[in-house]
């Protein structure tokens, strides 16, 4: 049993590990509290789902009844709202609970949840969360590192113009966390210096910040050269005619919009912060930005845009390193001997 609360990254994560696990052998359930994408894109892989209140009000009465009825081995718990509930909720049954951890701040709530785990496992998409949770873990409870994985197939996404000016795109959540003003900034930066020939930005993605991102650009007189949007499915492959993706999250794990670009052979320009180091451990992979630091960006989108010989390269080294290290099949392997070790 898989459950989460959440409808973001986490969920793709998620039908990508039950798509592999079925293929292992496995017989995956995922709880979800959204009768939406999951559930339709999880059916599609033959993923059985079962849907019940995980978010402000956990439904245990529902809960309890998938798990009497399902009869679970393991329970493996995504999204930090559901995760304590949960935990507590199931501990009569005494499955084994894993619970992921997607995030790689000093978190007390990852922390006390990790603390409270007995006879179990936590598993952190960056080697930096592992060792932040490795010294309050609870007794018998392994912490391990997992990194994310997807796919090899490219599913058809968005194209760009790229033919009179280089195209910089921008994917996720319009909120704080994300950073995404550090990137306007960053392409006003662009614009005084090069004038009608600076990049356009593009920016795939909605939430609460969207409006006062807007304000933003067009404070800053470069409205035109910000383009919003909204939500797109899968927006990067080969054929996106990006320079980059420009990530300036100031939280983040293993983000799966850095691991979409190296498949789609788009450099990355991305901060400095949680685990994304440890996906490029050099520059020959992607380029890393200071935290919060507009300057910073722009200097990493010049370098790619003056030196074609650095994208190509950059894009043929991280498109291996993504084969080798960030497969899906991959990432079910290690899940699954995260779950032989907790049986």
């Amino acid at each position: 049993m898989t459950a989460f609360s959440h409808l973001n990254g986490i969920s793709r994560h998620v039908v990508t590990l039950a798509s592999r696990q079925i293929t292992s052998g496995l017989q995956p359930t995922i709880i979800t509290d959204r009768e939406e994408y999951l559930t339709g894109t999880a059916r599609n892989f033959g993923i059985h789902t079962e849907v019940a209140s995980l978010c402000d009000t956990i439904d245990t009465e529902r809960i309890h009844e998938i798990i009497k009825r399902q009869k679970f081995d393991i329970i493996h718990i995504h999204g930090r709202v559901a995760a304590f509930e949960l935990n507590h909720c199931v501990k009569r049954y005494n499955i084994p609970i894993v619970y992921t951890y997607h995030s790689n701040t000093f978190d007390g709530f990852a922390i006390a949840l990790a603390a409270s785990l007995q006879n179990s496992a936590v598993i952190s998409v960056s080697n930096v969360g592992k060792i932040m949770l490795s010294p309050y873990r609870g007794k018998s409870c392994q912490v391990f590192h997992v990194p994310n994985g997807l796919d090899s197939h490219q599913p058809e996404g968005l194209r760009f113009d790229a033919v009179s000016r280089h195209q910089l795109v921008s994917v996720g959540r319009l909120g704080w966390e994300k950073g995404l003003d550090v990137a306007i900034v960053a392409l006003k930066l662009l614009v005084e210096e090069c004038r009608e020939s600076a990049p356009v930005l593009n920016i795939i993605g909605e939430g609460p910040d969207r409006a006062a991102l807007q304000q933003l650009a067009r404070e800053l007189e470069i409205e035109k050269s910000v383009i919003f949007h909204g939500e797109h499915l899968n927006p990067l492959h080969s054929e996106t005619n990006a320079l980059a993706l420009i990530h300036t999250s100031r939280i983040d794990g293993c983000p799966l919009v850095i691991l979409e670009a190296m498949r789609a052979g788009i450099p990355v320009v991305a901060s400095r912060v949680g685990g994304i180091p440890e996906i490029f451990p050099g520059e020959e992979y992607g380029l890393l930005s200071d935290v919060d630091s507009p300057h910073s960006v722009a200097r990493g989108i010049r370098k790619l845009a003056s030196t074609p010989s650095l994208r190509r390269a950059i894009a043929a080294n991280a498109s291996r390193r993504f084969e080798r290290e960030y497969g899906a099949d991959k990432m079910a392997s290690r899940v699954n001997e995260v779950y032989e070790s907790v049986r």
